[in-house]
């Protein structure tokens, strides 16, 4: 389960890096790939330098189409590379020219000659690995930040089961284990309940030094409640005194004697049992929130891509208005000639009081016609 927590990290992103790849050369040294990257003319101030490995970057080469010419030209490069002072590099710029955009950078340094086609490939393929890269990186950030939230939840939840466990007596009753808890001195009215699987709890106990001990007890519980009708308990109270505790509770009950270390290691571990199953849904809750959050984003940006102008305050109040005042138009629904359009209220009162009178137009298919036909029309 992948993190909501996507905290903002002040570094260079490589995804935006590569994303502005619009100036780019390479060399090679030993077993890595040393990218020089620009969004604008290449200078001492606007490059970021990107480390990759050859063996990120032979494997995407040898898929492409010239990539294993490049390949040998990037091993010619590592050897040139290892008797100079002054590195060797390819350039490729996402719109190639010549290694003259990266005079800026100073006189130290060659280019080697290459064509288009191979810097094409050469800019593709760094910005592929690069983008599987912060992919990689991506996934890893959220790994451990959903540790870390799991982290934080669990450590609130120990608190709240530390203060919901105050009182507690445990039952196991066929593959069972029921719990019976209270902040405060036991009553019907307090008491909340939960059912524990005998895996879940016995799992927990198994680790414990004394756990094998609260095993036996536990089972010895099972075998009692099996054969009476008065169900029997084991009180595990955070400040263990007796069974009176559970007196509010009723006399129908009875007690299974326990030591305080025996009673202390069936409460830790029911609270590890509740700790994890409350930080495992809650962290689920968060997951689900967190899609659901960035659907709404995509969505949002979706609907923000294709507003209209209209949308905007002005457009709503000129489509008001030509509701009002503007010509009207028919539903679709309507024939052809029900669509023509009318003129607006106004419109047509104005037309009336003060101008020219004209005849009604017909309803046939010739009343629409143009007035100036040419002869051609009826030929």
């Amino acid at each position: 389960m992948f993190s909501r927590l996507l905290v903002i990290v002040l570094v260079y992103s490589i995804v935006q890096t590569s994303l502005a790849m619009n100036f780019l050369r390479v060399t090679s040294s030993a077993d890595e790939i040393l990218v020089d990257i620009s969004d604008k003319e290449p200078h001492r101030r606007t490059v970021n330098r990107v480390v990759l490995k050859q063996e990120d970057v032979f494997p995407a080469l040898h898929k492409q189409e010239h990539g294993p010419e490049l390949i040998e030209r990037l091993n010619l490069i590592t050897e040139k590379n290892a008797n100079s002072p002054a590195y060797s590099f390819i350039v490729a710029d996402k719109h190639f020219n010549s290694a003259s955009t990266w005079a800026g950078m100073g006189h130290m340094g060659s280019y080697e000659s290459i064509t288009p086609e191979l810097a094409s490939v050469l800019h593709k393929t760094i910005k592929k690995v690069l983008a599987q890269k912060e992919k990689e990186r991506q996934i890893q950030l959220a790994k451990e930040k959903e540790a870390l939230r799991r982290l934080e939840i669990a450590k609130k939840e120990v608190e709240k089961q530390e203060k919901r466990l105050a009182f507690l007596r445990i039952t196991n009753k066929e593959d069972m284990i029921v719990i019976h808890s209270s902040e405060q001195e036991p009553h019907p009215s307090t008491i909340n309940q939960v059912v524990l699987t005998q895996e879940e709890v016995f799992s927990v106990l198994q680790k414990e030094t004394h756990g094998p001990e609260a095993i036996q007890l536990l089972n010895h519980v099972n075998k009692k409640n099996a054969n009476q009708l008065s169900p029997a308990y084991i009180v595990a109270d955070k400040e263990f005194k007796n069974p009176e505790t559970w007196s509010g509770m009723g006399r129908l009950a009875t007690y299974e004697p326990v030591t305080p270390e025996l009673a202390q290691v069936l409460r830790d571990a029911v609270k590890k049992v509740l700790v994890q199953k409350e930080t495992e849904k809650k962290a689920k809750l968060a997951q689900e929130e967190d899609k659901l959050r960035e659907l709404e984003l995509a969505q949002k940006e979706g609907e923000g891509s294709q507003e209209k102008p209209s949308d905007s305050p002005a457009g709503l109040f000129s489509t008001w208005w030509a509701k009002l005042f503007g010509p009207k138009t028919s539903k679709p629904s309507q024939s052809t000639e029900q669509a023509q359009k009318k003129p607006g209220f106004f419109a047509a009162l104005w037309a009336k009081l003060f101008g020219r009178k004209t005849n009604k137009p017909s309803s046939s298919a010739s009343a629409i016609e143009p007035e100036n036909q040419s002869p051609l029309a009826h030929s």
